[in-house]
Parts: structure tokens; sequence; C-alpha cells
């Protein structure tokens, strides 16, 4: 079956130039081949149909350029949006993570805009600041002590705090090794 389905698979490279052909065998095996067999059938393929999303590179090239000299400084583009709120994708609300280590990937998700001019994002952790605003909207929070906590980010400028993400509540499970003890 898998040698089939292997055939089946190069036959488009193959079929240009040869006949196919199929049979079923003794056994109940199809076969194909280039070769016909008593009981082969020829196999009727049509070509694919034409890609509709080809574009030859001389098309592909004016078609850049074109598009190049239609930008002009009137055509300047859009001035980009302040994020105005921010909140937080990953980890979800109440979720447990299990690492031995105690690491927890944090990602947030900002809203009406990408990051200005003087803005940063602040982690909390248990109502307090971890690591130092940055321009990143992910962080790997390391070696957190098993239990719960609580998680929010802060969206700041000019380091005073413009919006705040909801707060969520993560449990983090990490094993223990105890001594056993003696005897």
């Amino acid at each position: 079956m898998k040698r089939i389905i292997l055939l089946l698979c190069l036959l488009p490279c193959y079929v240009a130039a040869q006949t196919i052909y199929t049979w079923v065998d003794e056994n109940g095996v199809t076969h194909f081949g280039d070769k016909p067999r008593r009981g082969a059938k020829v196999m009727e393929l049509s070509p694919p149909p034409p890609s509709s999303d080809y574009v030859p590179a001389e098309q592909k090239a004016s078609q850049t350029a074109k598009a190049d000299s239609e930008s002009t400084a009137e055509n300047k583009p859009a001035a980009k949006k302040m994020a105005s709120g921010v909140s937080i994708k990953a980890p979800t609300n109440e979720e447990t993570i299990r690492n031995n280590m105690g690491n927890v990937p944090v990602s947030v998700r900002l809203k009406g805009g990408e990051l200005g001019k003087n803005q940063s994002l602040q982690l909390m952790v248990d109502g307090r600041a971890r690591m130092s605003p940055q321009e990143s909207t992910s962080w790997l929070v390391s070696n957190l002590p098993r239990g719960e906590h609580l998680i929010a980010v802060q969206l700041l400028k000019d380091g005073k705090v413009i919006a705040t993400s909801q707060t969520i509540k993560v449990f983090v499970h990490r094993p223990i090794a105890r001594k056993k003890k003696a005897n």
C-alpha cells in the first residue's frame, strides 16, 4: 500500500513522458507500471490545471517597478497608532503550569496600535515589578516557586502607567525531591 501511495505521489512528474499501466494481481493487489502486462489497463490522466497565482518573473518585476513609481511624497504612510491598552494572551487565567524549573512564559496583545515612542511594558508578578520595563511583548519568568501567583502587565508611557491588563492567576507545579528517612 505504501508503494502505491508513493507511486501516486510521483506520478505527476513521470506522466508527462510515459504511459502508465495498472493491473490487479491474483491476490487483489493493484499495481502500476510503465510496461504493459496481461490484463493491464492504460491509465487516463489529465494534466493538472495551471496555477492561477503564478506570475512570471518579468511581469512581477514590471509590477513592482510600476508600484514604486506610483508611490510619491503625496502617498505618505499613515502615522502608526500608539498602543492604548494591553491584555495577556498566555498563560490563561487559572492555568496550571507544570515546569521543573518554575519557568512561566508570558505573552501579551497590544490594543489600539503598536508601542509608540517612550512606551514600554512592565511585567508584574504577585504585585511586584519583575524585570525591567521592555518593548517586547513576551517574557520568560524563571524560577517561580510552586504555588499560586498573580500576573499582570502595565503599559507605560514615559515611565508612568497608562493602562494595566487584567490580573490572572496561575498555579505553578514543581516536583519536590523528598529525602527518605533513615531507618
